[in-house]
């Protein structure tokens, strides 16, 4: 799920990125009201959002893997691994 959400979070950072170049803000000026908005609040805007995606996607980090503990050829217990 976390994954999910840091992909969600940057793509929607580099939309809001995107929107500050003019060919892209003339276009979308049209369905959003709210494009007089000076370009350098949407890069401020994207970069938070990209930043909070890529915390997301590395703190989401792998499966812990379990390794057997022997004694002899008896196994008696297990060690986590991994993030």
């Amino acid at each position: 799920m976390s994954r999910t959400l840091g992909y969600f979070l940057s793509a929607i950072g580099i939309f809001f990125m995107a929107l500050s170049v003019a060919p892209i803000k003339e276009a979308v000026s049209a369905f959003l009201p709210l494009m007089n908005i000076h370009g350098v609040y949407f890069i401020v805007i994207g970069v938070a959002f990209v930043i909070f995606g890529v915390s997301a996607l590395r703190s989401s980090g792998g499966k812990l893997v379990e390794l057997p503990i022997y004694q002899g050829k008896k196994v008696v217990g297990f060690r986590r691994t991994g993030k």
